[in-house]
């Protein structure tokens, strides 16, 4: 095949690249995705009647106390996956603040960002069954089947 050598090679790069990126943004979005659900139910399954406010659940959550405490713990639960979480927490700050403030040198710093985005995400697309469980409007059986039932 014999491409213009103006456009061809370059555009078809710059399309393997683009789809590259979306393919690791896709990915890392869901990289470890079910521990994170799973540590939103345990927390709700904790807390439930001690008076938290279904708008500070968020914070209550990934602000108050850290994810992961150790940076060989913070090293060990990135494993490969370390540069795509960098890059994901990059692309979402700059996105959300113009700028990047977190230090993606600090393996601790960096689960703890991508931990706090994505029980952000999480938690919103939760946010009914969840105001529900909170706000204890459902007992018994009933909220154990939602709580067993979050983000499916």
């Amino acid at each position: 095949m014999i491409y213009n050598t103006n456009y061809g090679i370059a555009a078809s790069l710059i399309n393997c690249w683009i789809i590259g990126v979306n393919n690791m943004v896709a990915y890392t979005e869901n990289f470890k995705e079910q521990e994170i659900k799973d540590h939103i139910k345990n927390f709700i399954d904790d807390y439930i009647g001690y008076g938290i406010d279904i708008d500070d659940l968020h914070h209550e959550m990934f602000n108050t106390d850290y994810y992961i405490i150790g940076t060989w713990k913070a090293t060990q639960w990135l494993g490969q996956e370390a540069f795509n979480v960098i890059n994901f927490i990059k692309e979402w700050e700059q996105d959300n603040f113009g700028e990047c403030n977190t230090d993606l040198s600090d393996p601790e710093r960096v689960v703890n960002m991508y931990v706090y985005i994505i029980g952000q995400d999480l938690i919103g697309l939760a946010y009914d069954d969840l105001e529900l469980i909170i706000n204890e409007k459902v007992k018994g059986k009933k909220k154990e089947v939602l709580i067993n039932n979050l983000f499916k």
